[in-house]
């Protein structure tokens, strides 16, 4: 199995003109990676463990506009970013005049493409997570993995979490050796998305409060409208925030409050129910009827469609309609 490292962060390092280098470690323990004078001026800084987590320190300056580009695995990262990284993640973040900003997003599989300007600079840390992770840490946290997705990865900027920003840097200018690396990563990675969980159960204490209003309710309604229409496609949550014309967190709790979901619980019940009924047409391929849904993975969609229903794809059309 490929490591996090060569799914996700060689990938964007080699493009952006970042080399692995033993001369002027940043720490003790993982990897640093120097960028390539004639592309741009810094470092690159990763401590990864297996298919699991990542921590990554950088600071650099393009001296010419990169476009990086490749193909990409599910993964979830929560990190604080100077300004220009932040803006090329959120757009929340380009009507902010801060100097950092405290960001958790996801990707689902797909190729990832952006532009980074020459003379653009970059610096801060990042901790990113694969699927498998977020489970783990939602047992440790003894949440349901997608309520520990939708609680920890809606971070656009905007919020303040004096804990977690305190956890970041203190993971950034620590020094563990190799010997103790993963124990105290690990650690601070649990702590960090504990006051995350505190933070949004607090908020949610303060909107449970409120009723919805009139004008809110029509909202949520265009959101549900939209989800309908476009659930087999990527949905990007900075969309819908510009549908609703609200903010995430408000979004994400005024809509479970009005439909008893998540948005993302939202649009697996679409998917799982539109598979259902392209399972009835018997010539359709399960692979098809997956792509149709916005999979480009089989077996991400049979795994899903099996823990919603019981029964894998095949089963399932068996079952109900032989």
């Amino acid at each position: 199995m490929k490591t996090i490292l060569d799914q996700l962060l060689l990938p964007y390092t080699e493009q952006i003109g970042m080399r692995l280098t033993e001369k002027n470690q940043y720490k003790d323990c993982g990897l640093t990676y120097q960028s390539d004078p004639d592309i741009s001026d810094g470092f690159y800084w990763i401590y990864y463990f297996e298919n699991l987590f990542a921590v990554t320190v950088y600071s650099l300056t393009t001296k010419e506009t990169i476009k990086p580009r490749y193909d990409h695995p599910e993964y979830f990262t929560t990190g604080s970013y100077s300004a220009p990284a932040a803006q090329l993640i959120s757009d929340s973040a380009k009507s902010k005049s801060k100097s950092k900003f405290l960001l958790s997003y996801s990707r689902p599989e797909g190729t990832f493409g952006e532009t980074i300007q020459r003379g653009a600079s970059f610096e801060g840390i990042s901790i990113t997570l694969t699927d498998s992770y977020v489970q783990e840490l939602s047992r440790r946290v003894d949440m349901d993995a997608n309520e520990f997705r939708e609680e920890c990865f809606h971070l656009n900027g905007t919020a303040s979490i004096p804990e977690a920003n305190i956890i970041l840097r203190q993971m950034h200018f620590a020094r563990p050796n190799r010997k103790i690396a993963k124990v105290y990563y690990e650690s601070k990675i649990t702590e960090l998305f504990s006051f995350i969980i505190q933070w949004n159960e607090e908020t949610k204490t303060l909107l449970g409060h409120r009723t919805i209003s009139e004008k809110d309710d029509e909202s949520f309604h265009y959101i549900a409208e939209y989800l309908q229409k476009n659930y087999n496609g990527h949905i990007d949550i900075s969309t819908l925030e510009s549908i609703a014309y609200m903010g995430r967190s408000k979004l994400s709790f005024g809509f479970k409050q009005k439909y008893g979901v998540t948005i993302t619980e939202y649009i697996k019940k679409l998917r799982i129910e539109r598979a259902k009924d392209l399972l009835s047409i018997n010539h359709m391929k399960v692979g098809e009827i997956a792509r149709m849904l916005g999979y480009k993975q089989q077996g991400s969609f049979t795994e899903l469609f099996e823990n919603e229903t019981g029964f894998t794809p095949l089963e399932y059309r068996k079952n109900f309609f032989s």
